[in-house]
């Protein structure tokens, strides 16, 4: 009988956590953001809550540094669709894309530089941890 009632408390519990603390109390607030841009964005890597680049189709590179409030078009100097970008911080960034393309920014994007890749195919994923050290798929 006490395994029955401690079941019973338990589960009670339960039910009133469940009550108290419904999802919405939990969700996440989203905030619609203008790019500015009628490209498609790809991908999106912040560094902290006010810089972030986003990258999409045609070359296309933005750049916030007010937590998206305006985003800055900067020249990536290619016209193939970029797939993927990781920011390392406030002025490191790699970009990768369509033909093989790697790009890299050592200053915020003032200048974007490509790099070797040695493939031709779609890349479509990169991981940046500093500013000689990126990997690419």
């Amino acid at each position: 009988m006490k395994i029955k009632s401690l079941v019973s408390t338990v589960f009670l519990f339960y039910l009133i956590l469940m009550i108290g603390f419904n999802e919405p109390a939990f969700a996440l607030v989203w905030t619609a953001q203008t790019s500015g841009t009628t490209s498609t964005l790809n991908d999106v890597s912040a560094v902290d809550a006010n810089t972030a680049w986003a990258v999409g189709t045609g070359g296309t590179i933005l750049h916030t540094t007010d937590a998206g409030a305006t985003w800055t078009a900067q020249t990536s100097g290619t016209t193939n669709n970029l797939q993927d970008v990781s920011a390392v911080d406030a002025n490191i960034a790699f970009a990768v894309g369509n033909g093989g393309t790697i790009l890299h920014t050592t200053d915020a994007g003032t200048t974007w530089t490509g790099q070797t890749s040695g493939t031709t195919n779609f890349l479509v994923g990169v991981s940046a941890v500093d500013a000689n050290t990126a990997w690419a798929v």
